[in-house]
């Protein structure tokens, strides 16, 4: 009777010290096969100094502000040489197809959507400038 009772014991530490040997491992494996977010900004450039929490907020507040206006120019980039690319592709897919075969009325939907499209990247630019901040493909980068 005794030798069962220590061999069940032996077996069931074994059994309860390899889940929290593989358990650990598994999250660890996790961590290191999971693919690393876009957080390359979010560390303040090498010699800044921060010394109070209210500095630390601020930054990260213009580092989050500054990714979004990245992302917004170049989606917006992207849907102008999408539109540019093939005009009646993207005025029909917008549920503008109407008088998409007037071509005159074709060249002017493009003229004005282009206009739309550069005063749109260029206020969204001047405000990721002011940020101290410019976008390249789609990714903020401090100006420095």
């Amino acid at each position: 009777m005794n030798k069962k009772v220590i061999i069940v014991s032996v077996l069931g530490l074994v059994v309860v010290g390899a889940y929290f040997y593989f358990k650990d491992k598994s999250k660890t494996q996790e961590i290191l096969e999971s693919k690393p977010s876009d957080n390359s900004l979010n560390v303040p450039p090498k010699g800044t100094v921060l010394s109070n929490p209210e500095e630390v907020l601020e930054t990260a507040k213009k580092i989050t502000d500054a990714k979004g206006l990245a992302r917004n120019i170049n989606s917006l980039r992207l849907e102008k040489e999408k539109m540019l690319s093939n005009p009646k592709k993207f005025f029909i897919s917008k549920g503008l197809g109407v008088m998409i075969n007037n071509k005159a009325y074709l060249d002017s939907k493009i003229q004005r959507r282009v206009v739309d499209f550069d005063q749109q990247i260029n206020s969204f630019e001047s405000l990721i400038k002011n940020l101290g901040f410019k976008e390249v493909n789609g990714n903020a980068v401090q100006i420095v």
